[in-house]
């Protein structure tokens, strides 16, 4: 009996995931073209800017709610810094090396491209990072 309803909790559960849609791949979403939002990591690194990197996650529902996020960092540090944006999970490698373990998340290099900060900042501890680089 108990059998049968592991089984059967099972079946739900995978039914329930594919409907979902938690099956697929996470990609990364495409964000709103701005002056200082740039498409990787090479790109922003190339301006001699300090570079801020957002992580978020596809499947983050906390990711989806800070969306406007980003547009945020962007008016906070204006022309003073190059912003990427970037799927944590597609990039595990890049944020494990500087301890980004879950999203949403930050990491501020500065024009030298050395690391400065880790973690997720609010628009005036941001903007304070901005001031001191």
């Amino acid at each position: 009996m108990k059998i049968k309803t592991l089984v059967l909790a099972m079946i739900v559960l995978i039914a329930a995931m594919t409907l979902s849609g938690c099956t697929e791949k996470p990609q990364q979403k495409p964000i709103l073209p701005k002056t200082n939002v740039y498409p990787d990591i090479d790109s922003a690194f190339n301006t001699n800017k300090p570079v801020v990197v957002y992580f978020n996650e596809a499947f983050c529902s906390k990711c989806k709610d800070q969306q406007p996020i980003v547009e945020s960092i962007s008016n906070t540090v204006g022309n003073r810094a190059a912003i990427v944006v970037m799927d944590r999970a597609l990039n595990e490698e890049f944020a494990g090396k500087y301890g980004v373990t879950n999203a949403p998340n930050m990491i501020v290099f500065d024009s030298n491209g050395e690391f400065v900060s880790n973690g997720y900042l609010n628009s005036d501890e941001l903007a304070a990072v901005m001031d001191e680089l």
